[in-house]
């Protein structure tokens, strides 16, 4: 029996011949926790679980009475996998890359500038009395408002990746950038969040606005340490913001 190779993994498995998905269904699907790398987190390990013991079997089922034809199984199959391998990178709340995620993107656009002779510069961003808002409008509000910051950051340029990182930190990756022109694009944002909260219902006694660090890459630094000289910027700024104002 030919396995399904990574290289097929990679396209729309919708566009793969039928019979080719189902010959190799049942194999791949036995080495599917390899595959995909699950037990990393509690939640992907249940997803996991209800995958390989809940979802496959009933349409296994459907398949072998007859309810349902090999081909719209392998459709069905194809979206349950991308949807699968969509999720287990992202945060459930805004979308965005979770860590590991944004780890892996990271390598990806380190490699990209070391190879093109680039700039890639890291944004750390920590929201500045967010607490309020969840105090005076309750959690949902704050996570609507999450979610509309993270909408807005992945429309203000296209190619940039970004993470929540957990709370109200967030992080970007501005590839073909300097630190210089990441900061425009920083400002681009804060302006276009500060529209959205004055057009809301927002009232706080204090302004709802973010700091940011910012670290332009040395080719000398790994990942982590390309992290963590952004996220010490990003302190430095935070307590000079609350010691002057």
């Amino acid at each position: 029996m030919t396995e399904i190779k990574e290289t097929d993994l990679d396209k729309d498995l919708t566009q793969l011949p039928p019979s080719k998905l189902a010959r190799n269904l049942i194999t791949y699907t036995q080495d599917f926790g390899e595959a995909i790398e699950p037990g990393h987190d509690e939640e992907y390990t249940k997803r996991h679980k209800v995958w390989s013991e809940y979802y496959l079997p009933a349409l296994l089922g459907m398949v072998k009475s007859g309810e349902m034809s090999d081909e719209i199984f392998c459709s069905v199959l194809a979206t349950l996998l991308y949807k699968q391998e969509y999720e287990r990178d992202r945060d459930p709340l805004t979308g965005l890359y979770d860590r590991r995620g944004f780890a892996r993107q990271t390598e990806e656009l380190m490699a990209e500038s070391k190879r093109l002779n680039l700039p890639l510069t890291l944004a750390y961003i920590d929201f500045d009395n967010f607490k309020p808002l969840n105090d005076k409008y309750g959690h949902k509000a704050g996570d609507d408002f999450l979610k509309v910051f993270a909408s807005i950051a992945q429309t203000t340029r296209k190619d940039d990746v970004w993470s929540r990182f957990g709370g109200d930190e967030f992080v970007s990756l501005l590839p073909h950038t300097d630190e210089k022109n990441a900061g425009i694009i920083m400002e681009r944002i804060e302006d276009k969040l500060n529209k959205f909260v004055k057009k809301s219902k927002i009232n706080l006694e204090k302004p709802l606005t973010f700091t940011y660090g910012l670290q332009q890459w040395d080719k000398k630094q790994d990942a982590d340490d390309f992290i963590n000289a952004a996220d010490q910027k990003l302190k430095l700024l935070k307590e000079a913001k609350q010691k002057y104002g």
